[in-house]
Parts: C-alpha cells; sequence; structure tokens
C-alpha cells in the first residue's frame, strides 16, 4: 500500500551510505507483493535476485502457485546466490528462506528421507523423552535444509576467507502456525508457556560473530520493529533514533515486545489485552505505569499511520 513512500532509513540505504554493496534474495516468485519492486525502489538494495531470476523457477503461473505449490530449497538458493556478492569487498545481504515453510508431511518437498529418518532418530533418543506429532518431526525435517544452506553459507565464506569479518544473523518472522498450537506447546516446554497466545510467538534471533559480546545466550525480548535499530547501532549506521518506533533490543534498558491487538510484554512485566490481564515480574513496576504505556503504545500506532498515510519523510511534499 505504501510502496511508493519514501523511507531514509532501510538497512539497505544505510549500509550503502556506510560503502557497502546491497543485495537481496529469495527463492520465490512475486507473488504475495512485488517484492522485486519493492526491495529495489522502496528499501534501496543495489541488486535483487528473486527466484525466476536465479533460474530456479522459469515461467510464473498463478494457478500453478495456487493449486501445485512447491517450496524451493534454500541450500539451492545459497549455491547460485552467493557467487553474485562473495567477491565484494563490504557487502550487506538479505536471504528471505522458503524452505521451512508449512505445510508439514511427507508431501512437503523438502521433506527429504535422510532429514525425516535423521531427525525421527534424533527425538527417539533423547534422554528425556519428548512429546511430538507427525507435524512437528516433519517441521524439524525440512529445516534441516536451511541448516545445510546456513552451513555451506559459513563454508563459502571461510574458503574466500572472509568468515572472521563477516556477521550472520537468523531471525523468524513467525512462529510455526502451520502446527496446531497444542503441539507446538506439547513439544517445546522450555520457551514455550504451555496455552499463553503471547508467548508461543517467540522465536529468537542468532547472531554468528567473533565478537566476545555476541557470545551466549541473552535474554533480551525484542521483534521485528527492532531488528532495524539494534543492527544499525552494532555497525554504528547513520540513523536518527527520533524517527524510528523500535528500539535497540542490546540497551540497557528492558525491551517491549508490541502486538496488533494492543498487547505487550517484557521480561518485567506483560499486558494481555484480549484476555484482559496483567503480569507483573519486576516488583517496582505498578499497574498504573503499565495502562500509560498500553495509552503510550496506542498513540504511536496512530502516528505511524499518520506517517504512512501522509508519506512523513517525503522532503518534496
Amino acid at each position: 500500500a505504501y510502496m511508493n513512500n519514501t523511507f531514509p532509513n532501510t538497512l539497505p540505504k544505510m549500509f550503502e551510505e556506510a560503502g557497502y554493496s546491497t543485495f537481496s534474495f529469495h527463492d520465490y516468485f512475486d507473488y504475495f507483493y512485488p517484492r522485486g519492486k519493492f526491495h529495489l525502489q522502496t528499501l534501496g538494495y543495489n541488486q535483487y535476485w528473486g527466484s525466476e531470476e536465479l533460474g530456479m523457477t522459469t515461467g510464473f503461473d498463478p494457478d500453478r502457485v495456487i493449486f501445485d505449490h512447491k517450496w524451493e530449497s534454500d541450500y539451492e538458493l545459497m549455491q547460485r546466490a552467493i557467487p553474485k556478492f562473495i567477491n565484494e569487498d563490504k557487502f550487506f545481504v538479505n536471504m528471505l528462506t522458503v524452505s521451512g515453510h508449512f505445510n508439514y508431511g511427507d508431501d512437503h518437498e523438502m521433506a527429504k528421507p535422510e532429514y525425516v529418518a535423521a531427525v525421527q532418530e534424533y527425538l527417539d533418543n533423547l534422554a528425556e523423552p519428548v512429546e511430538y506429532s507427525d507435524e512437528i518431526l516433519y517441521y524439524l525435517a525440512v529445516n534441516m535444509e536451511v541448516d545445510k544452506a546456513i552451513g555451506y553459507l559459513v563454508d563459502e565464506l571461510k574458503k574466500a576467507g572472509k568468515f572472521d569479518d563477516t556477521v550472520i544473523m537468523i531471525f523468524g518472522d513467525h512462529y510455526a502456525y502451520g502446527i496446531d498450537n497444542e503441539d507446538i506447546w506439547a513439544y517445546e516446554n522450555e520457551y514455550k508457556i504451555d496455552n499463553d497466545e503471547l508467548d508461543i510467538q517467540n522465536v529468537p534471533m542468532m547472531i554468528i560473530s567473533d565478537s566476545t559480546f555476541m557470545t551466549g545466550v541473552k535474554p533480551q525480548y525484542m521483534s521485528t520493529i527492532d531488528v532495524m535499530p539494534t543492527v544499525a547501532n552494532l555497525f554504528k549506521l547513520n540513523l536518527n533514533y527520533k524517527n524510528v518506533f523500535g528500539t535497540d533490543a542490546f540497551g540497557l534498558e528492558s525491551n517491549i515486545v508490541r502486538f496488533a491487538d494492543g498487547s505487550f510484554i517484557s521480561r518485567d512485566f506483560r499486558f494481555d489485552a484480549l484476555g484482559e490481564s496483567i503480569t507483573i515480574i519486576d516488583n517496582s513496576v505498578t499497574e498504573l505505569y503499565l495502562f500509560n504505556l498500553h495509552k503510550s503504545f496506542l498513540n504511536d500506532y496512530m502516528y505511524n499511520l499518520l506517517m504512512l498515510e501522509y508519506d512523513y519523510f517525503n522532503e518534496e511534499d
């Protein structure tokens, strides 16, 4: 809806300003939205390749996408994409992968027999047995293709002598909502609280770097709007933080994740707008503070819509 707006604070634009060549890759068609135009024109990547541009698929056909749906290989994506940027002096690369998408079953293109057998053996030989459904089994199996792709990327960076000077960030844009929630809660009981509709959204941001700062697990909360300011701060990019709603996830304060229904959650408290419940973990937090925070976030949402509607950053208007 706002593809023709001006957005100066995108990661590719800021990295380009810092002297990087910027690339975006995706192993799927421009079916859900015109990614080719959006990534080049709106986000400002120097170059973009989708599955057709990479030679992975030919002849976009909406009927085929809808009625004969096929997921492509992320491993093949890496094989075709890496040569296009690996020889650049400095590069910022976005890889939008698809191999791990639902539906999860033996008819999934990435549900290779060797993957399924490996996952089955792993699950059945855990020291503490876990409960899992067939969908969980196939979900883990198809994501082995993603794991294989990351391994290939690491190997190629090492061959080129660039691994030690490269940061890899892996972020899931949503949880596996193609699987029944009850099956997820039954399988994952460490990071997802049973029957909690907010906590089930919990997915990790993984960072591979030789920096000692990145060692271990950091129990900070973040969401998609925090990715850009977090990366901008880590790489000292030219970002005016007054112009963004997200925050640096590695800041000193506890970060807050906002949901579309008005709920929000942090490591210190949670506000469930639909369930009409408040949970306070840090006793210094008051209910009044949370209600005022709720009002502030609703205002932010309104301001965000106004900024989009009026193309706030367009200096020509």
